[in-house]
């Protein structure tokens, strides 16, 4: 799942806490996306859709879908790092 590569799996009190402070995170963090870039990262990286459902379903080639998620990504980053750790940079 999307969010357990965030904050890994478990069930230990610190890890229930960070999990939800990482889904309100992200939440946010998806909420101030353009449309095209949250529907791309829900297709794929959310509901685990492949990049040739979500070109489809967009109307856009999978080397579009991959961009979409890759700047949608990183554009989550910038808007999450001042706030928390969750993500970290990664090429």
């Amino acid at each position: 799942m999307f969010l357990d590569t965030l904050v890994g799996t478990g069930h230990t009190p610190s890890r229930s806490v960070a999990r939800g402070e990482a889904v309100q995170a992200v939440e946010t963090a998806m909420a101030d996306l353009p449309e095209p870039y949250r529907k791309a990262l829900r297709l794929v990286h959310i509901e685990g859709r492949s990049l040739a459902y979500a070109a489809q379903q967009m109307g856009r080639t999978e080397r579009s879908i991959q961009g979409l998620c890759r700047r949608g990504l990183k554009l989550m980053q910038q808007c999450m790092a001042g706030a928390s750790n969750f993500f970290s940079s990664t090429g």
